[in-house]
């Protein structure tokens, strides 16, 4: 596409309140974007001060003003007017967008028989899970359309059959050929299905794009200003509208006009009397309908019957997408265990599989698991040490059952550490589904763990010695090593970041010794320290960072790394960074990397500093020697042994163009081993072999 870029346009009707909450993700996805962008907000004449609000702290945003309010379709046509770029993308005025989820969207421009582009909207209004909204695909049943979600129905070229007006980005053009909303079916519901299924007869196609995700507050506006059953007066009224105008198939109209009399009766019976009313105001539509429905015909490529193939739940021409359970006992990114798991659900092939998220809370993990496409339950496990628990145990077996059924699941895939695992193979023995022991840990055996293993279809282990855990196995093929791994590309985008340098007032020139991980004894941080103060006698001007914190209420063991600096005398050249989100920015300040620990097991951290490509020291501990040959791609040093850690950082210090050496033979061992995508493939691999096993049903 010539020119590219983007308009976006806000649709309002007295929602002030919205755009004050949501209009800032808005404004910052359209800041971060690689191509011009602008935001438009169409002000369907409002009287509650949204005017005012957005002159005053939104100067720059194009507004555009109704005198009286047209609907929702012809606040949209007004603003699709005021539209500068070729990509025009609707947003309704209470979702929150992902900052970057106009990236994805740009590519499928550049067919030129797209129409539009259906973006991914989670529904945000139930406390338990999020909900993904419907029509990908569709199928004419009873007589009338109904919607499929993208379990149900997924092409592997991930068309949709419609695009919803709150969350579609559409090409200007192609729009104004169609006429824009038709304002038939004011004030709101079914424009969007009508211009769209137009679209697909003018031989025209949607997309559908899940890597582009937005969350909708579902209907935060239209609640505000009518009453529920008004809203669902118009949508059965609208669902009537758009089969006449555009539903030209003798047999789709035969089976429409069969099934309409049973549907009032229905409805008559369950007292529904809102909605019989609304195929008589529907029928008071009729001429204007037909009016429309003759000049659209000349436009007709397609055919009513051929759409529909395109979208046929459970036939051929579709993707039948395999449910997958993840079960996470932690709400916090804790540690590397979280950052892998969120890794696998943002490179799974969406094609073959559906994420479903159980964690306890709504916090960090549900929002990035959000993100990467996952539908999101809240089930917080008891502890199995309390024996007064039985009734909690009960609970949430039953809960994590009723998930299952729910979203159809095919395989459990635990992340977590015991509880979760034990109620998740339950829950899954429960249902005859398989389930997969994910372990990033290693430590001695416990009885439970011995049942547990038994029980699992496959145990995964993040490194070779992690599988002396689970000696009675032997060498059961039910036990799988797969090693972590990373996603380079992260880390090639932040290698010039000098965003954390400049937090801290750290000069290019200054050498910087970091360290990273949960601040815990096993951890190794005071070793650092001291190897610190040995350092800092030859290179005086070196700067050390320690990234991570306490997870502890009281704080305790970072109280103390930051007493023992004091002791030691290098407060001033030590800086106590908390916990980072962004690796790779934290990793692009550092010129070494130390991993000081008394216990790990396969670090992720150490296989991200090698994708940082930064020169690496760790003690010999766990799978570390399964990542780092000492002298090749890094150096290994004894634990607990200060003196040896300050001359390994001296060595670099002293020596660049070793270490140089070493952290590009580091970057080229992840780049040949430990990829992220690697990973996930293996891990793929095992969900095929257990779903292709007899007595598991696809």
């Amino acid at each position: 596409m010539k020119n590219p870029g983007f308009s976006i346009v806000i649709p309002n009707a007295n929602g002030k309140q919205l755009l004050e909450r949501f209009l800032p993700a808005v404004m910052q996805a359209a800041a971060v974007t690689s191509v011009a962008s602008e935001v438009i907000v169409v002000d369907d004449a409002s009287s509650d001060g949204s005017v005012d609000f957005l002159l005053k702290n939104y100067p720059l945003i194009k507004l555009v003003r109704l005198i009286s309010n047209g609907g929702f379709g012809a606040a949209v046509n007004a603003g699709v007017r005021a539209a500068t770029y070729p990509i025009v993308v609707l947003l309704n005025n209470d979702v929150k967008p992902q900052p970057d989820f106009l990236t994805p969207l740009m590519e499928h421009f550049n067919d030129p028989d797209l129409f539009a582009v259906r973006i991914k909207s989670i529904i945000m209004e139930d406390s338990i899970k999020d909900q993904v909204e419907s029509w990908v695909g569709a199928e004419f049943k009873y007589g009338f359309i109904h919607g499929l979600n993208e379990k149900e129905c997924l092409r592997p070229d991930r068309l949709s059959f419609t695009a919803g007006g709150g969350a579609m980005a559409i090409d200007k053009e192609k729009f104004w050929e169609l006429g824009g909303f038709d304002c038939l079916f004011y004030p709101f519901y079914w424009e969007d299905m009508d211009l769209c299924y137009r679209a697909w007869k003018r031989g025209w196609k949607v997309a559908y794009e899940p890597q582009s995700i937005l969350y909708h507050y579902h209907r935060s506006t239209i609640l505000r200003l009518f009453s529920s059953s008004y809203v669902a007066f118009v949508g059965e009224r609208n669902r009537y509208l758009v089969i006449w105008k555009n539903i030209t198939d003798p047999l789709f109209l035969l089976k429409h006009l069969c099934w309409v009399p049973a549907r009032l009766l229905v409805q008559l019976f369950r007292g529904k009397l809102m909605l019989v009313r609304s195929f008589f105001a529907a029928l008071k539509k009729l001429p204007q309908v037909l009016e429309r429905r003759k000049q659209e015909k000349k436009y007709i490529l397609r055919k009513d019957q051929e759409i529909f193939s395109l979208f046929k739940n459970q036939n051929q021409g579709t993707v039948l997408l395999l449910s997958v359970l993840y079960i996470e006992e932690r709400g916090k990114i804790h540690g590397g265990g979280q950052i892998y798991l969120l890794n696998l659900m943002a490179n799974l092939n969406k094609n073959k599989f559906l994420p479903v998220f159980i964690c306890p809370n709504d916090d960090e993990m549900a929002e990035a698991a959000r993100k990467f496409g996952a539908k999101v339950y809240f089930i917080d496990m008891p502890r199995l040490s309390n024996p007064l628990n039985v009734s909690l145990w009960i609970r949430t077996i039953l809960q994590l059952s009723k998930v299952i059924k729910q979203e159809k699941i095919k395989l459990v895939h635990s992340n977590a550490a015991l509880r979760g695992s034990v109620f998740g193979v339950i829950a899954a023995k429960i249902n005859r589904i398989p389930f997969i022991w994910h372990i990033h840990v290693f430590y001695s055996a416990r009885f439970s763990d011995i049942i547990l293993s038994f029980l699992c279809d496959k145990i995964i282990v993040v490194a070779r010695i992690c599988k002396k855990r689970f000696f009675w196995l032997g060498d059961s093929r039910k036990l799988i090593v797969n090693h972590n791994g990373v996603d380079l590309h992260k880390f090639e985008q932040a290698k010039n970041d000098g965003s954390l340098r400049t937090e801290f007032s750290i000069s290019r020139d200054t050498s910087v010794v970091g360290s990273i991980g949960l601040l815990h004894p096993i951890k190794g941080q005071d070793i650092f320290l001291n190897a610190a103060k040995q350092v800092l006698s030859l290179f005086p001007e070196t700067k050390f960072l320690i990234v991570g914190d306490d997870d502890t209420p009281r704080k305790e063991y970072r109280i103390k790394l930051e007493d023992l600096s004091k002791e030691l005398g290098i407060t001033d050249k030590v800086i106590f960074c908390g916990w980072r989100k962004n690796i790779p920015e934290v990793l692009a300040a550092m010129d070494i990397f130390i991993l000081p620990s008394r216990i790990d097991h396969f670090p992720l951290v150490v296989l991200e500093a090698m994708a940082a490509a930064k020169p690496v020291i760790a003690t010999r501990v766990g799978g570390v020697p399964e990542l780092i040959e000492n002298g090749v791609n890094g150096i290994l040093v004894d634990v607990n042994d200060p003196g040896k850690l300050s001359a390994a950082i001296s060595e670099f210090l002293q020596d660049k163009a070793k270490a140089r050496k070493l952290a590009d033979s580091g970057h080229k061992r992840v780049e040949d081993y430990f990829t992220v995508k690697a990973n996930t493939s293996r891990v793929e691999e095992v969900y095929a072999e257990l779903l292709e096993k007899p007595g598991h049903e696809r």
